[in-house]
């Protein structure tokens, strides 16, 4: 058996006590969210990242080596996430005209290692792209990372686009 890192065995102690304690409303809560803690704790411990983060095995992982543990994986979520990125993030800085832009070069990094997380696999130099459309002063009108998620995922659209030109070669033959 693995050894944790100290700081998550008393975190670990504590939430067995706490839940043990309070397991009735545990079980609602379970029910409600519909997600068990421990779902979470053992999908995290699946990745060779999570082992380091909670046992105490190797060197303790960065903070950009987690946040693919936490980015959702599948396409359609990280599409949400991506449309929250641009329209609700991204474009609040034109609320506020200039003092928004400053905001962008701390908005910038953070967009630049999310999309990183999320597209690296398959658009390496996404995250790039991402970062200098924050940071360059008004650009916030292209949605860099919704625009990614859409060359990452044809799947999801390629059809539609395929049934479009049928119709029109249809209209067209009529």
């Amino acid at each position: 058996m693995m050894e944790f890192r100290p700081e998550f065995a008393v975190v670990m102690g504590t939430f067995d006590n706490v839940v043990s304690f309070i397991d009735p409303m545990y079980k609602r809560v379970e029910t409600t969210v519909g997600i068990a803690l421990p779902v979470i704790y053992n999908k995290i411990l699946e990745e060779d990242v999570g082992k380091r983060l909670v046992y105490n095995v190797g060197t303790r992982p960065k903070p950009w080596e987690l946040l693919p543990l936490f980015i959702p994986k599948h396409p359609l979520f990280q599409l949400w996430l991506c449309l929250f990125m641009d329209f609700v993030i991204g474009n609040a800085t034109y609320l506020l005209p200039f003092i928004g832009e400053g905001f962008d070069l701390i908005w910038g990094p953070v967009q630049a290692v999310l999309m990183g997380a999320m597209f690296d696999k398959v658009e390496p130099n996404a995250k790039w792209f991402g970062l200098l459309e924050e940071v360059l002063p008004m650009t916030d009108v292209i949605p860099s990372a919704s625009l990614t998620w859409l060359k990452c995922h044809p799947e999801y659209y390629s059809k539609y686009l395929t049934a479009a030109k049928e119709l029109k070669e249809k209209k067209k033959k009529a």
